[in-house]
């Protein structure tokens, strides 16, 4: 029972973005998007939301976590989402990652 004590649970969204993004702007960006769909339970909770990152085999994963109404999960979660999709499809510094294969032909010295 998500609601015995509070309204609010900690949400994640989390996203793979490239090694060649600019991970600064990427991490704002996430926390723009929670801002803008969160911000119910920012006003309620005072916590702001913030970013995890890790190491992945395709790129960093950055984790947004962010307090939201429990019976608003899914909706504020798919919002967010959304919104982060827009935000990087803006950005020039920013991409989404995936795991694929790039082959890179080096002539062989001699």
């Amino acid at each position: 029972n998500y609601t015995f004590q509070t309204n609010f649970i900690l949400d994640e969204v989390p996203v793979l973005v490239t090694y060649e993004s600019d991970i600064e702007e990427a991490t704002q960006l996430l926390i723009e998007a929670a801002r803008a769909h969160a911000n119910i339970a920012i006003k309620e909770t005072g916590e702001e939301p913030y970013v995890r990152a890790e190491l992945a085999d395709s790129g960093i994963r950055l984790r947004l976590r962010y307090q939201t109404l429990a019976t608003d999960r899914q909706r504020i979660s798919s919002a967010i989402v959304f919104e982060i999709v827009k935000k990087f499809d803006r950005s020039d510094k920013v991409e989404f990652a995936y795991p694929h294969t790039e082959v890179i032909y080096r002539p062989k010295e001699a």
